[in-house]
């Protein structure tokens, strides 16, 4: 049979295990182990991705890094995480967002590559505010102005 698909135009490759965009095949019964094992290791990288995408789809994270966005995948007390793929290596200040609004600027101290994700540290986060701070204490039931 290797010489007709080989005439046919396949490429034949002598091998335990063979993947081919998600075909997994192999040899012959003898090669049983390694064939069980790369299934389960391509249904293992498989499901991480499904999981990453849909991290991707219900976070409205992101994080400014330079000029360019990338979705937050999980944020914790001390840290947060982005698609290990796309992210770029960050150090000292970024600025993160939800959806259009600003809510924190962090400094990064630490990162690290984990099942698909780089997963950063941050030292301190100021919460961002869009007006100037007051060095008294404003009552919210106060008057604003006084009309004459």
């Amino acid at each position: 049979i290797k010489t007709d698909l080989i005439n046919a135009g396949a490429r034949y490759e002598d091998s335990e295990v063979v993947v081919d965009n998600g075909l997994i095949t192999s040899r012959n019964p003898g090669d049983l182990d390694a064939f069980c094992a790369k299934i389960i290791e391509e249904v293992r990288e498989g499901l991480k991705a499904a999981q990453i995408a849909a991290l991707k789809k219900t976070s409205r994270l992101r994080v400014l890094v330079g000029e360019e966005f990338h979705p937050v995948l999980r944020m914790w007390k001390d840290g947060f995480a982005v698609e290990e793929d796309t992210a770029p290596m960050m150090r000292g200040l970024v600025d993160i967002y939800d959806g259009g609004h600003h809510i924190y600027q962090c400094l990064i101290v630490a990162s690290e590559a984990e099942e698909g994700e780089m997963c950063y540290e941050f030292k301190r986060n100021t919460t961002a505010q869009d007006q100037a701070p007051l060095d008294f204490y404003r009552d919210a039931q106060a008057p604003v102005g006084l009309l004459e």
